[in-house]
């Protein structure tokens, strides 16, 4: 195996944990098929696609046959490739929307302990990049604030 097969397998590894967060948060995830294009061949071995649609719009990854199984947890995706580029999916990637309250509640409504609702929320809310930077909590109740980026 080549270091570039190496590296997708260390990306793919990386986009296993953002689809099963992405699907804890609400978003649409799925697996779906490369269509060739006309005067286009693809490998056979590369045309299962992991398609996220973030509230920025949609990212997708092609995924190897032999790491398929890793996404045991993601069905079929029912859309179709939007068309967007490398560059877009990047930019979607780092400013992915706004993830919303009601999202975030049904995480918190699985939560055994406010502390692990708000530990829940703390991890998702970095994963699109806001930082936490007060709490306050009283009986069944809290309130936190975040910041956009870094602290």
């Amino acid at each position: 195996m080549g270091d570039c097969d190496e590296v997708y397998k260390e990306r793919d590894k990386c986009l296993v944990l953002m689809a099963l967060m992405a699907q804890r948060l609400g978003l649409k995830v799925g697996i779906g098929l490369h269509v060739d294009k006309p005067d286009e061949t693809w490998d056979d071995d590369w045309r299962n696609i992991l398609f996220i649609e973030l509230p920025a719009g949609q990212v997708s990854w092609h995924i190897h046959n032999s790491e398929t199984a890793w996404f045991y947890f993601v069905g079929a995706y029912d859309g179709e490739w939007d068309g967007h580029t490398t560059d877009e999916k990047y930019r979607r990637v780092l400013e992915p929307g706004p993830i919303g309250e009601q999202k975030i509640t049904a995480v918190v409504n699985r939560a055994e302990s406010i502390n692990d609702a708000m530990g829940a929320i703390e991890d998702i809310a970095e994963l699109v990049g806001w930082s936490c930077i007060d709490s306050d909590q009283a009986d069944d109740n809290f309130v936190m604030t975040f910041k956009r980026g870094g602290l």
